[in-house]
């Protein structure tokens, strides 16, 4: 291996006989805990094919440059994009159906899902809307495309009329998982029976089981991998997803509530249509659901295409845009606002503790206006809600361009970091000269290329050893680092916009998750509210470590990390703990788990101390936490 950082290394010298750590039984920083989180956005088809859990695609017709796609016709049947007969108040198209001439037995149309449906034992729910005078059986099913086996099915007695839709709502039974993901959903007529002789379906939906079986809910394989981060908060709704293409393009929080098909829906800034099925209240479920601090990303007058509103006049309808985002959340039964939330069943406000004014305005030339742009939200935003803790979203780590020097006493600036893996080693002690009065978190971070600058498909073994370095670093310092989250989180596999992510989906093997999740799970799960000193008989390099404790010092974490290719010996000397556990994960640097193949996991073993004593071997390439409760 080509060595990128000698002059780091150097000072590990007294590690080939051992490394011996310390821990101070007493004093300490408090340490946040907001630290390990949830960055969202999406992008890769996160969103929309992943974690929400609708899984027909177009069902819409919702972005723009709208198509057939993926609508196929079944049997004799011809199938169009129907423009002038809609549904909903957002005025979606619908699908126009008709028989072939001389048709007989079933017809009608089938939808792929994003790159197939993943169809597992248990009952899906399926709702359409249908126009058209028809009275007799519908037959909603899950089929197989490559042998065309029913997988599931259902019938549903229909008497719709012209002129008007009719909604319907069934529940298909599956009995048995299918063996791979190319499986298509199905709704099918009797040709006989049409005497319209064209039948519309409006946004029909599709979903299997969801995440504490919300309705509209999250897709409860996906999300279950997302809650086993056990995270303490969820920004949303990006990143640059917020942003829009065009200043109309924006994420607008009004139009992603109510029924679903009442959504508009926006073509997202990754290349694909926008839903919006999961919306603001979807969100702030998810967050409720598990147990998640909400950190509101709020859209600042720039987009990601470079258009850009000038803060003062023009600016102020935005800001009120926000305020009203702000007042449907957080206020009471007397505001307009708090009894529209009311009136989708949430009688009391939400609980929102942080607001991010925009995200990366540094980039896209928007720098040079967005301190004056920050003030103005901040201005509005804490007048109102001086509770409320708000985000900057520039810091000096990010580049020059657009650092506000006198931000208001309390505001958080957000740093974004994409580096190298020798490049977030290098960072290791950044937050050691951050001043204490300039808190930040660090909304985003990963290790995106590796060291000779090619593209990282999937999280690697020395990136993910990297990234615990850098949040080690930033542990050690979490007075001044409040929250922290890799990103982006979530891809499905084949419909990718960014790599690497943190884990993947797709419809044949489900979820994968990739050595960075791993990591960020050992690191979240294993953490104190008290950060303690360590005396070390060596200097940091390649091994990297850090202390904490929880439960008044009932129980210690030792979060430890060896960034290199030798294996290293350490003691730990922890006063009074004579048990510990150690979970350590390794493999060759440049391992990665790929879709389906889960091969690097963390090993789990039991530690025993004498007089306090523990004895670790970090293999090369490894990252590991020693956790000693007694």
């Amino acid at each position: 291996m080509v060595r990128h950082l000698a002059g780091l290394f150097a000072l590990a010298a007294s590690t080939a006989a051992g490394l011996e750590l310390k821990v101070s039984q007493s004093g300490g920083n408090a340490s946040s805990p907001y630290l390990y989180g949830i960055m969202f956005e999406d992008i890769s088809h996160s969103g929309d094919g992943t974690l929400y859990g609708q899984l027909l695609q177009n069902n819409g017709f919702q972005g723009v440059n709208v198509s057939i796609d993926p609508w196929k016709a079944v049997g004799q049947a011809q199938v169009r994009q129907d423009n002038a007969t809609t549904i909903g108040k957002a005025n979606h198209p619908t699908i126009a159906i008709s028989a072939q001439g001389g048709a007989n037995g079933s017809f009608g149309v089938s939808n792929p899902g994003y790159k197939g449906i993943r169809v597992l034992e248990g009952d899906y729910n399926t709702q359409f809307w249908l126009q058209g005078a028809y009275s007799g059986p519908v037959t909603v099913s899950l089929v197989n495309a490559n042998d065309q086996s029913v997988l599931g099915s259902a019938k549903v007695d229909v008497k719709s009329e012209s002129g008007s839709f009719t909604q319907y709502n069934t529940s298909i039974p599956v009995s048995k998982s299918a063996s791979d993901g190319n499986n298509l959903w199905t709704l099918t007529f009797d040709a006989a029976t049409a005497s319209d002789g064209t039948l519309n379906l409006g946004f029909p939906l599709l979903y299997g089981e969801t995440f504490k079986q919300r309705p509209n809910g999250l897709n409860a394989e996906v999300a279950e991998t997302v809650n086993a981060l056990n995270g303490s908060f969820l920004r949303f709704p990006g990143g640059n997803n917020i942003e829009g293409s065009s200043i109309d393009n924006r994420w607008k929080w009004n139009e992603t509530l109510g029924p679903v098909q009442d959504r508009p829906g926006r073509q997202g800034n990754w290349g694909y249509p926008n839903t919006d099925g999961l919306g603001l209240i979807e969100y702030m479920e998810w967050c409720i659901d598990m147990d998640l601090a909400p950190v509101l990303d709020v859209w600042a007058g720039l987009t990601i295409g470079g258009g850009m509103v000038e803060p003062g006049a023009a600016l102020e309808p935005y800001v009120q845009e926000t305020m009203d985002e702000l007042e449907f959340l957080l206020g009471d039964s007397s505001t307009p606002g708090g009894q529209y939330r009311a009136s989708l069943g949430y009688q009391s406000p939400f609980d929102i503790p942080f607001v991010e004014v925009g995200n990366e305005d540094f980039l896209n030339n928007g720098g040079d206006s967005y301190p004056a742009r920050f003030k103005q939200y901040y201005d509005a935003i804490h007048a109102k809600y001086p509770q409320l803790q708000i985000i900057a979203t520039t810091a000096k780590q990010n580049g020059p361009a657009g650092v506000i020097d006198d931000l208001p006493e309390g505001v958080l600036q957000d740093v974004h970091q994409y580096l190298p893996p020798d490049q977030f080693v290098g960072n290791f002690s950044a937050f050691d000269h951050q001043p204490r009065s300039q808190p930040v978190i660090v909304g985003e971070y990963g290790s995106t290329t590796n060291n000779d600058g090619s593209t990282t498909d999937y999280p690697t073994m020395i990136g993910a050893v990297s990234e615990a370095v850098y949040a080690i670093g930033f542990e050690r310092n979490s007075d001044v680092v409040r929250a922290a989250a890799f990103a982006p989180m979530l891809e499905h596999f084949g419909l990718r916009d960014w790599s690497p992510n943190l884990f993947g989906y797709d419809t044949t093997n489900g979820v994968t998750r990739s050595i960075s999740y791993f990591v960020q799970q050992m690191f979240a799960s294993n953490r104190g509210d008290k950060i303690h000193a360590v005396e070390a008989d060596a200097g940091f390099g390649p091994v990297y470590w850090v202390a904490s404790s929880a439960g008044g010092g009932q129980t210690f974490f030792v979060k430890m990390a060896n960034y290199g290719a030798s294996e290293q010996s350490v003691k730990v000397q922890l006063e009074g703990k004579t048990a510990a556990q150690l979970t350590v994960i390794s493999a060759e640097e440049m391992e990665s788990n790929l879709p389906g193949q889960e091969k690097v996991k963390p090993v789990v073993s039991e530690v025993q101390g004498e007089v306090g004593k523990f004895e670790v071997t970090l293999p090369a390439w490894s990252v590991a936490v020693l956790a000693a409760a007694k």
